[in-house]
């Protein structure tokens, strides 16, 4: 699953601080996918795997 609470805070807080706000109209789940180059559906897949932290900070790095 997402980031849930006080970490989704967080999260939103990391992209937006690499550049990724996310639009008024745009979940957080959206934000975090264009933040990958992704679609929701590989989004998704990540967050099965317990994927989606590791990659989310693996790619933002590479971006630096």
């Amino acid at each position: 699953m997402g980031p849930s609470g006080p970490c989704r805070e967080v999260v939103r807080d990391y992209l937006a601080g690499h550049g990724y706000e996310q639009g008024p109209k745009e979940s957080l789940a959206e934000t975090m996918a264009r933040a990958l180059a992704i679609s929701i559906l590989e989004l998704k897949a990540l967050m099965q795997n317990g994927r989606l932290g590791s990659e989310l900070l693996n790619r933002l790095r590479e971006a630096r």
